[in-house]
């Protein structure tokens, strides 16, 4: 190949991933109109996130300033806020993942949890009453959490707290893993070995027999990001999910492929902070866990 034939190739592949990064920018934009400016993203990383973990995040986040101004990347599709006098700028996200169990517990054997219905174990209960503590002052509007136990546990005392009623929402619901859910990390290994493989890789991909796939997440998430949008244009709200939920939002709202999900850290009962300003979503702080 000539060098004038190979300068035309790159320059033809350099025109579809613009083309691609400019599709892929629509997503979620505000009625007022996006703007070509990119998003401001601010990052205070707390204590309690590890500094190697949070440099690999930081490298994905850079990727996302390509996104326009009040825009969340979508897989290449567009979706707006329907409410046209929605106020931007003090709209807060209080993310907060569920307490310890029994099948995540660091003496167990961690399993696919999924829809089964666990409570939360003493560690569990105590990661409660610290997160209530840490919590409590905070300007809260409303509580939304799955509705399974170790959710539900884990806000209780937070709502008692602040005097809110909590929210079961499905779209917090945790994935359903199918035929996975109860199995060990192993056996889900053993009984197929590719689809592990490819869990583990580029989960992105993945669809669960007679389960879900992070796409159908990523869909529940939307639709309750929508009805936050109307019901608490200038307000903080906070969420109770679970593991990969959470990381599929956070996914969401900084414009990242569902594959680098095993780049964010998510430990139990671990506290994430979002604010939506006129330049878009700004991260407050990841995975910080109040101490118990």
């Amino acid at each position: 190949m000539s060098a004038r034939s190979m300068r035309g190739e790159r320059g033809a592949r350099s025109r579809r991933v613009t083309m691609r990064r400019t599709i892929s920018a629509r997503r979620f934009s505000s009625r007022t109109g996006a703007s070509s400016d990119p998003w401001l993203l601010t990052i205070n990383a707390p204590p309690a996130v590890e500094i190697a973990a949070f440099a690999g995040l930081i490298q994905m986040i850079a990727s996302a300033l390509l996104v326009p101004r009040r825009s969340l990347c979508y897989n290449g599709h567009s979706k707006r806020f329907e409410e046209a006098d929605v106020t931007i700028g003090t709209m807060h996200i209080i993310l907060i993942r569920h307490g310890q169990t029994a099948w995540n517990a660091g003496a167990g054997e961690e399993r696919f949890r999924g829809r089964t219905d666990l409570p939360l174990d003493e560690t569990g209960q105590a990661q409660a009453r610290a997160l209530a503590a840490r919590l409590q002052d905070e300007p809260i509007r409303a509580i939304y959490s799955s509705p399974l136990a170790r959710a539900q546990q884990t806000v209780a005392p937070l709502a008692v707290a602040l005097g809110l009623p909590v929210v079961a929402h499905d779209g917090l619901l945790d994935i359903n893993y199918g035929d996975w859910q109860g199995l060990t990390h192993a056996e889900a290994r053993s009984a197929d070995p590719n689809l592990y493989h490819l869990w583990r890789t580029a989960p992105g991909r993945v669809r669960f027999p007679g389960g879900e796939g992070l796409n159908d997440v990523q869909t529940r998430l939307l639709a309750l990001l929508d009805e936050l949008a109307a019901r608490y244009p200038a307000e903080t709200v906070a969420l109770v999910g679970h593991q990969i939920v959470n990381k599929v939002l956070i996914c969401t709202l900084l414009g990242l492929d569902l594959d680098q999900i095993w780049r964010i850290g998510q430990d139990t009962a671990a506290i994430n902070r979002f604010q939506l300003g006129d330049d878009g979503w700004h991260v407050l702080s990841l995975n910080h866990c109040p101490t118990t």
